[in-house]
Formats: C-alpha cells, structure tokens, sequence
C-alpha cells in the first residue's frame, strides 16, 4: 500500500513547533508541503507533510498484523 503523503519522511505543524525546528528544516518542509498540496487539517490543527534536506527514506519494509488484531 503506498502512501497519500508519497515517499516524504518529514511532517511537523508549525503552531506547535519550537523556533529551533522550524528553522532548521521545518519552514521548508511548509513551502515544500504547499506547493505538493500536501497539507492536512484546519486551522492550528494543521500540518505538512515533506522531506528536510539531507533526510532519507526508510528501507521497504513489511508490517504483519497478527491475526488476533484484525
């Protein structure tokens, strides 16, 4: 199953983010959301989905669920 927020690795909401994060790497995770259309929720509930420079993707990997959790 893919992912709606493609192979991005990063999200944050900038209302609750400290001032250090964001700029580091949160303000342009933001523009980076925005131009993809990859930002969710409403008002200071909302948060952007993106990559920060120099941050990678995890290997593939499968998740099992057991049986008795479905």
């Amino acid at each position: 199953m893919s992912s709606i927020v493609g192979g991005h690795v990063n999200y944050l909401n900038p209302v609750k983010s400290g001032k250090v994060p964001l700029e580091q790497w949160g303000n342009a995770v933001v523009e980076q959301a925005k131009k993809e259309g990859l930002v969710f929720g409403v008002g200071q509930n909302t948060h952007y989905h993106g990559t920060a420079k120099g941050a990678k993707q995890a290997p593939k990997f499968q998740l099992v669920i057991p049986a008795k959790y479905r």
